[in-house]
C-alpha cells in the first residue's frame, strides 16, 4: 500500500493530519494520545497509524518552528544566545552592571541636544523601583529627597534620566538587582519665550535641551506676513529666515518672529521675569513675576493653598552679597487681614509647608 502523510497543523498537543493512499484519502487530528476520526474507507487505517507513529519523531521534527534551529535555512531567525537555562540565574546576576556599562558608554558619547533632556530644578520625577511608583520634586537646588536611597539627598541636575537611573540604582543597598526606571513627569525648567507675529505667544517649555526652529514654529503659528526670526541668547542677537527650520533653539531663548521690516524689541518682554514656589500649592515650579506682585496673589496663581497645608510660608530672599536670607510668615493671619500681604521681588523662592 503507497500512503503519504502531510502535516497540516502542529503544535504540543494537536496534529492535523491528511492521509492519502491509493485506496482513499483520511483527514484526522492525533490529540493528547486520542485519535479521532473518519474514513472514507473502512480497514485501512491502523496500518495507516503504523506508518505514521513510525515515522512521528520525523514528523515532530518537521512540524516545529524552525526560527530557534540552529541549521535553519534562514540565518536571520536564528538566535544568538544559546546557552542552557540553567544559566540563567547565575547570568541576571551581572545583569545590571553590565547594563550600566553600556548605558555609560552611550551617555558619554556625542549625543544630539535635540535626543536627551537633562533634569532641572522645578521638573518632577516619577521613580519606579520593582513596580513601586513615587513622584518627586526637583529642588532648586538642583536635589530630590527619596527614603530608599538614604538621608542625603541626590543631586540631579543636569543629568538625563539614564544617568539618575544609574545613581538611584548604586545607592539601593538592601536591593538585589533593583529595576529602576525614571521619567520626567512635569517639565517646568526648560523654558523659552516665543514673541512677534505668532497666534500663540508666551512662555514655552522644551523637552529637549535643544529643539528645531520648526517645531517652535509648529506651535507658536506664525501669521502669512511672517518672514524671519530674531533670538535672543545670551545677550546676542541672531537673525534667521524662517526658511531655515534646522536653527536649533535652546532653553532660555527668546525668539521674536517678524517680517521684513528691521524689528525693535521690546525689551520689557525680553526679560523673562520669575519666582518660584514649591511645597503645599497645587501648582509648583517656576512662575511668572509681575511688579507689585503680592505673597496671596502668588499663592492664587499657583491655584491655592492644598489640604495638607499648615499655611506657614517661608520667603528666601537673595541680599545684597548674594546670600539667602529667609522670612517667615503666618499666612492664615494674612488671609485674616492681621499681617500686612508682603511684597514679592523677583527672583523670590517661597516654601509653603505641607502637614505630613
Amino acid at each position: 500500500m503507497g500512503a503519504s502523510i502531510s502535516v497540516r497543523n502542529f503544535s504540543s498537543k494537536v496534529v492535523n493530519l491528511q492521509i492519502n493512499t491509493d485506496k482513499g484519502h483520511f483527514p484526522g487530528y492525533f490529540s493528547e494520545n486520542r485519535l479521532i476520526s473518519h474514513f472514507c474507507e473502512n480497514g485501512s487505517f491502523m496500518k495507516i497509524l503504523i506508518v505514521f507513529l513510525a515515522s512521528f519523531p520525523i514528523v515532530s521534527v518537521l512540524g516545529q518552528d524552525t526560527r530557534n534551529l540552529p541549521f535553519s535555512p534562514n540565518p536571520r531567525l536564528v538566535s544568538e544566545d544559546r546557552s542552557d537555562t540553567k544559566h540563567t540565574n547565575d547570568s541576571s546576576i551581572t545583569a545590571f552592571k553590565k547594563t550600566s556599562e553600556i548605558v555609560k558608554k552611550r551617555i558619554n558619547s556625542n549625543v544630539a541636544p535635540t535626543e536627551i533632556y537633562k533634569v532641572a530644578p522645578g521638573d518632577m520625577l516619577e521613580i519606579q523601583i520593582d513596580n513601586v511608583s513615587t513622584n518627586v520634586r526637583v529642588s532648586e537646588e538642583g536635589y530630590i529627597e527619596y527614603p530608599l536611597i538614604g538621608m542625603d539627598p541626590l543631586k540631579v541636575e543636569g543629568l538625563t534620566i539614564e544617568e539618575i537611573e544609574i545613581a538611584i540604582a548604586e545607592k539601593l543597598k538592601f536591593y538585589e538587582n533593583p529595576r529602576v526606571f525614571v521619567k520626567v513627569k512635569e517639565y517646568q525648567s526648560h523654558k523659552i519665550t516665543v514673541l512677534g507675529l505668532v497666534e500663540h505667544q508666551g512662555i514655552k517649555i522644551l523637552r529637549r535641551e535643544a529643539v528645531p526652529l520648526y517645531v517652535v514654529l509648529s506651535e507658536a503659528i506664525p501669521s502669512a506676513t511672517a518672514k524671519r526670526a530674531i533670538i535672543l541668547r545670551n545677550g546676542e542677537r541672531i537673525e534667521v529666515g524662517l526658511d531655515e527650520l534646522e536653527t536649533l533653539i535652546y532653553p532660555g531663548d527668546v525668539i521674536h518672529i517678524s517680517d521684513e521690516r528691521k524689528t525693535e524689541i521690546d525689551k520689557t518682554k525680553v526679560k523673562s521675569r520669575f519666582y518660584y514656589i514649591s511645597g503645599g500649592v497645587m501648582t509648583v515650579g517656576q512662575k511668572e513675576f509681575h511688579e507689585g506682585m503680592t505673597l496671596s496673589q502668588a499663592i492664587t496663581a499657583s491655584g491655592g493653598l492644598k489640604k495638607s497645608s499648615n499655611k506657614k510660608i517661608i520667603i528666601r530672599r537673595r541680599n545684597a552679597e548674594g546670600l539667602l536670607e529667609s522670612t517667615e510668615y503666618d499666612f492664615k493671619a494674612i488671609l485674616d487681614g492681621k499681617k500686612p500681604d508682603p511684597a514679592l521681588n523677583e527672583g523670590d523662592i517661597i516654601e509653603v509647608e505641607n502637614n505630613f
